[in-house]
């Protein structure tokens, strides 16, 4: 490699690891048009490739590299991960295991390889198996069974997880992460004063964090401080002002405290809009689309099970699904671009939105199996959130059961803070609303399936 082959590419890693992903790319594209059979700059473009959702391009560069015999764990991690992005379970597994065999002790591959088998087959002995699987002794201090927890909640274990994270504080009660989990662990189970106690402290060292800062506020939401939290979400807002989640605990701080301001945020009339998708070219109607597009999506959707840290639970989850060269997925961005400018037209009116310049930042479809819905979240990287419905379920006579909710808070409060508006699914229809609203679903009763395609949206400009 040359020097400057390798300024490209410390340039890349520097900025990868800040986040600069997409500049990252840019770079190492450039120097693979210089060196196309240089192994190194090869791998870190297929890794970053695979950050960025374009799977297949991810998968091509690694079997390059295992054509060529360049074998080590990163490169079988990453063919792992491009593998089940493409929905090839089978051929994930036994790239992990080929990882596997070169690092048997990494907590990354670990928590790969049990997210995998809780998708494949939502067995939750088979998934906590994984971990005894594992070279145990090349754990550092409590590593390993903070995995093993943090594996107990992604599983709904919820009261194992708590029980183990108690055991271990008090062998480490000074280690900050295991403080942190063992005080979500205790939010989860309704152990709020526990708790707050140990966010309090966490909070008061990391106050520039925010994902440290929403715990924090979870935390003294569920014990009714809505008092100190309006303070807390305040000093966060004025250092992170676009954090959409710090937007939405305030928008309920409001509407508990009788504030004005809720109803300018919630205004459901005027910023929630249910319309038929856009007929992409290509295309003679809306439901010749439809119909291609649940194909395509029906053939990715291979998994038992729901991913590990999203809010579907009882369902299946593909991601970055607008990277994919599939021509009804790459059309879909296409369609959507146009209910979102009209959205936009309507909300803040035109003269504002010709200046926005809409973007869609990520996309992926989810479908929910009996019993499955959403638990209450909101997207925190995006201004708006879209769903579109392509197998809506038949909610006759069954509590509206897979129909959209908005307006209940994702935390716990004492306070009475239901639903406020239900949004009945209708197929090839998208639904657009700000990224802050909560929004989740209700549970499907009778034995059916919800098919969705979800997008988040950023914006050039601030509304």
């Amino acid at each position: 490699m040359g020097n400057n082959l390798n300024k490209d590419l410390s340039l890349a890693l520097q900025n990868r690891r800040r986040g600069n992903t997409e500049y990252a790319l840019k770079i190492l594209l450039s120097a693979f048009e210089k060196d196309p059979a240089d192994v190194y700059v090869k791998y870190n473009l297929a890794a970053t490739f695979g950050d960025l959702g374009y799977f297949q391009r991810a998968l091509e560069l690694c079997e390059e590299l295992v054509s060529v015999k360049f074998h080590n764990f990163h490169v079988f991690l990453v063919l792992g991960r491009a593998r089940l992005g493409l929905g090839q379970t089978e051929g994930a597994m036994k790239a992990y295991q080929r990882a596997k065999k070169y690092n048997n002790s990494e907590p990354i591959l670990c928590r790969e390889i049990a997210q995998l088998t809780w998708m494949m087959t939502g067995d939750k002995k088979e998934t906590l198996k994984v971990i005894s699987e594992f070279e145990l002794s090349n754990f550092k201090g409590p590593s390993l069974k903070v995995l093993e927890a943090e594996i107990l909640g992604h599983i709904q274990e919820f009261r194992k997880q708590y029980d183990l994270l108690a055991s271990l504080m008090l062998s480490f009660p000074d280690d900050r992460q295991l403080q942190y989990l063992y005080s979500r662990s205790a939010l989860k189970n309704r152990e709020f004063e526990e708790a707050l106690s140990y966010s309090s402290l966490i909070y008061e060292n990391n106050k520039s964090n925010s994902d440290v800062t929403i715990h924090h506020l979870n935390c003294l939401m569920a014990c009714g401080e809505e008092k100190r939290a309006k303070n807390v979400v305040e000093s966060a807002l004025r250092l992170h002002p676009r954090n959409q989640h710090l937007i939405a605990i305030q928008a309920i701080i409001w509407r508990i405290l009788d504030d004005s301001r809720y109803r300018q945020l919630y205004n459901y009339d005027l910023f929630v809009h249910q319309q038929p998708l856009t007929t992409p070219s290509g295309w003679t109607n809306l439901e010749s689309y439809l119909t291609d597009l649940e194909d395509s999506l029906n053939d990715l959707h291979r998994f038992q099970s729901h991913p590990f840290s999203q809010s579907v639970r009882q369902g299946s989850q593909v991601s970055h699904i607008n990277k994919f060269a599939d021509k009804a997925l790459r059309a879909y961005e296409q369609a959507l671009k146009k209910n979102i400018i009209e959205y936009l037209n309507r909300a803040v009116g035109k003269d504002k939105a010709s200046s926005l310049s809409p973007s869609v930042s990520s996309a992926w479809s989810v479908k929910l199996f009996e019993n499955g819905h959403h638990t209450n979240h909101v997207h925190q990287e995006g201004w708006l959130s879209s769903v579109c419905h392509l197998t809506p379920t038949n909610s006759q006579g069954h509590n509206n059961q897979g129909c959209l909710k908005l307006g209940e808070p994702g935390f716990w409060t004492p306070r009475n803070v239901p639903a406020e508006k239900i949004i009945k699914p209708l197929r090839g229809h998208v639904v657009i609303f700000p990224s802050y609203m909560w929004h989740g679903t209700i549970p499907l009763i009778a034995p059916a399936e919800r098919l969705t395609i979800a997008a988040d949206i950023i914006l050039k400009d601030d509304i």
